[in-house]
C-alpha cells in the first residue's frame, strides 16, 4: 500500500501488508501494523501503536500514547514519546529523542 499525499486516519487502523507513506501522516486512533512500514515525512500518533514489522521513520515522529515495537526500526529524525514505550527488536536512533512516560 502506498500513500503519496498527506494522510489522516480518524479511526482504528490495521495494516497487514507493506506500507509506504510519502507525506505527513496523522493517526488519531489506535494503529496496528504487522508488516514493513516506511514513513518518509512527519508522523503523529495520538492513539496506541503496535508495529510488528520493520519500520523506518525518516521524518519527525510524535507518539502521544502507549507504543509497542516488536520488529527492527530505524529512526533518522527527532522523536517524542509521551506514553509507555516497549522496544523488543533492534533499534537505531539518529535524531534527538524525548521520552515522557514509564
Amino acid at each position: 500500500m502506498v500513500f503519496r499525499g498527506n494522510t489522516s486516519f480518524g479511526s482504528n487502523v490495521l495494516f497487514s501488508g507493506d506500507v509506504l507513506f510519502s507525506g505527513d501522516v496523522l493517526f488519531s486512533s489506535d494503529v496496528e501494523c504487522s508488516a514493513d512500514v516506511v514513513f518518509s515525512d512527519d508522523v503523529v500518533f495520538s492513539g496506541d501503536v503496535n508495529i510488528g514489522g520493520y519500520v523506518a521513520f525518516i521524518g519527525n515522529v510524535i507518539f502521544s500514547s502507549d507504543t509497542v515495537f516488536s520488529g527492527d526500526m530505524v529512526f533518522s529524525s527527532d522523536l517524542v514519546f509521551r506514553g509507555i514505550t516497549v522496544f523488543s527488536g533492534d533499534v537505531v536512533f539518529r535524531g534527538d529523542m524525548v521520552f515522557r512516560g514509564d
